[in-house]
């Protein structure tokens, strides 16, 4: 079941599908239309460790987009981040980020990155 995604540039996407009880990244990529519709092809799939699709609380584990957070100091580096806020306002992976996955579109592969390298800020409330 498809639960969303978001576009890396024209031509690639990262997609979130539940498949039974796992949730798995996938890197696509656009390859032509078909009746005025995208037509894509499937690059590259990992399976995501547990987490709370829904955020339903800063101490279970959530999958954040590169928004709130800088790898190496730099935003929009297009990546997903497993992490756990807990009462923290700022975290890193020693007190809260747990896994991330970056993309190589030459590859056309989701690589892990260095989490020792990241940073989070939690975004204000609304």
């Amino acid at each position: 079941m498809y639960e969303g995604g978001r576009s890396l540039d024209a031509e690639f996407g990262a997609i979130f599908i539940r498949c039974g009880k796992d949730y798995l990244l996938i890197l696509d990529q656009t390859i032509g239309e078909e009746n005025r519709w995208p037509r894509n092809r499937i690059l590259d799939a990992i399976v995501l460790p547990k987490f709370d699709r829904y955020f339903t609380s800063d101490n279970n584990k959530q999958i954040w987009p590169d928004g709130p957070c800088e790898l190496k100091g730099r935003s929009g580096t297009r990546m997903e981040v497993l992490l756990r806020w807990g009462k923290h306002e700022r975290i890193t992976a020693k007190n809260g980020v747990l896994a991330a996955w970056g993309y190589d579109l030459e590859k056309g592969k989701i690589i892990p990155l260095d989490i020792s390298r990241i940073t989070c800020e939690k975004p204000d409330e609304p």
